[in-house]
């Protein structure tokens, strides 16, 4: 694969990186894509770290502590922001909830547009539900940024992670009345329509998947 060749040139590419998660992703490989886009978040840091080292701890998920907060403190780039949004999608479909719901909180921290949201602020871990604690700050954001697909497209995610189907549901359809030609999206919608029992708008997302892009194996 040619990706694989360069960032085998070079581990420091990040773009590369995300782009080899990506393509991994849509290939149902998603061991594979969560490796690359790791990689794509902690080199991208690394490089915008002075002094950053390989040997720092290890945090709870792998991360190393010096990571961890340098993720906070520097504006993230668009590959990295890429890499955490498509990181929680991966770890949700491989039903790990507790990194799904982490990568989502760090792609929130992360979005510099989304730091004139005042609740966006508010820790996730105060309080008694961290996950309904995160579906109001991503609420509060998608009413600040309705253009935003991508806020649509987490707020599916996490309405995923608890079973909430039916709005799970809401979420991709109105992130597809935003980008209507996005044949990933009509996947999600079709898995969460199926997951939630509507069988027939779950073959109909599917459909409109296959139809913009053929070849899609996911």
């Amino acid at each position: 694969m040619a990706l694989e060749a360069v960032v085998q040139a070079d581990a420091s590419n990040a773009r590369a990186w995300v782009m080899l998660g990506a393509t991994q992703a849509e290939c149902d490989a998603d061991g594979l894509a969560i490796a690359a886009l790791r990689r794509c978040v902690e080199t991208s840091i690394s490089l915008r770290t002075p002094g950053a080292s390989s040997s720092a701890t290890a945090g709870p998920m792998g991360d190393s502590a010096s990571h961890a907060a340098a993720a906070k403190r520097l504006p993230a780039t668009e590959h990295v922001l890429q890499g955490l949004l498509l990181l929680a999608v991966s770890y949700t479909n491989e039903l790990d909830s507790s990194r799904a719901l982490d990568f989502l909180r760090r792609w929130v921290d992360a979005h510099p547009q989304f730091s004139n949201v005042a609740s966006v602020s508010v820790d996730i871990s105060v309080g008694p539900d961290p996950h309904e604690a995160l579906v109001s700050r991503l609420m509060a954001v998608a009413r600040a940024h309705p253009r935003d697909a991508d806020v649509q497209l987490a707020l599916g995610v996490l309405h995923n992670l608890s079973r909430s189907y039916d709005l799970a549901a809401a979420a991709f359809r109105e992130a597809l009345r935003l980008r209507p030609n996005d044949y990933q999206l009509w996947n999600k919608l079709g898995a969460t329509c199926a997951n939630g029992g509507e069988a027939r708008e779950a073959l109909a997302a599917y459909r409109r998947a296959v139809e913009l892009k053929p070849q899609y194996v996911r």
